[in-house]
Order: structure tokens, then C-alpha cells, then sequence
């Protein structure tokens, strides 16, 4: 990603697609807040500027897993762009059947939070 993203934002202009979405899926989302800080540093040295809502300006998704610290990661991204993948039924060591109930009584979270986890933000990075 940190290629991606470096190259998208030294090469191009997030209007060249302006209705692509990028989703990264199955993955956590607990590297967010170190990537972020490694792009921002590099960024630095080319004496550019990389502001931590560059996944709302870029509409770039991550996807989240319940046990991620999910405070942690939109404290320092924002809440816009955090998705929850509902395809747990699938049989794979990973599957959380009731991950969507469980980020949403999520103590941690807010229940608006939780909401565009679960539902407003997945509509807008499929375009629902």
C-alpha cells in the first residue's frame, strides 16, 4: 500500500477516476496507524504533505476485525473509511459468524461508530 499510495499521490490526481474505490479487505486493519506514520515520514522528506484523511480523499477501505483497536485506529484516521466484512460464513480458522453483532455491542465503539463500520461506510465503497 505504501507504494500505492505514494505513487497515486506523487503521480496522479485522485480526480483521474474519480468514482474508483480501493478495498482492502480480510486483512485488519491494524496496520493503518504505522503505515500512516511511515507515509507521513516519507512524505516529510520529500517535503510533501500527507494528511490523515488521505483514505477519504483517496476512497481507499480497510476492513476491520472485531478484536482490532478500532478507537485506536480512527483516533488517528478518522471513521470514514472502516469496514467490517459480513462473509464470515465461510469455513476458515478466521470465521466470526456473529462479527457483525459483535462489533456493534462493541463497548469501545459509539453506537454511530459502529454504524458506519457495519453499514454507511460499506454503502459508500459499494456504492450502495
Amino acid at each position: 500500500m505504501c507504494r500505492r499510495v505514494s505513487f497515486h499521490r506523487d503521480g496522479s490526481d485522485s480526480r483521474t477516476l474519480p468514482k474508483l474505490r480501493i478495498g482492502f479487505l480480510e486483512i485488519s486493519a491494524e496496520w493503518l496507524p504505522y503505515t500512516y506514520t511511515d507515509l507521513a515520514k516519507r512524505f516529510r522528506i520529500k517535503g510533501k504533505e500527507l494528511k490523515s484523511d488521505f483514505l477519504r480523499q483517496d476512497r481507499i477501505y480497510v476492513a476491520c476485525e472485531t478484536t482490532d483497536d478500532i478507537p485506536y485506529i480512527v483516533n488517528k484516521l478518522g471513521d470514514d473509511n472502516i469496514v467490517i466484512g459480513s462473509d464470515y460464513a465461510h469455513a476458515d480458522s478466521a470465521t466470526e459468524l456473529l462479527a457483525i453483532h459483535n462489533l456493534s455491542a462493541d463497548p469501545r465503539l459509539t453506537p454511530s461508530l459502529a454504524r458506519k463500520i457495519v453499514s454507511d461506510n460499506a454503502r459508500a465503497l459499494y456504492n450502495l
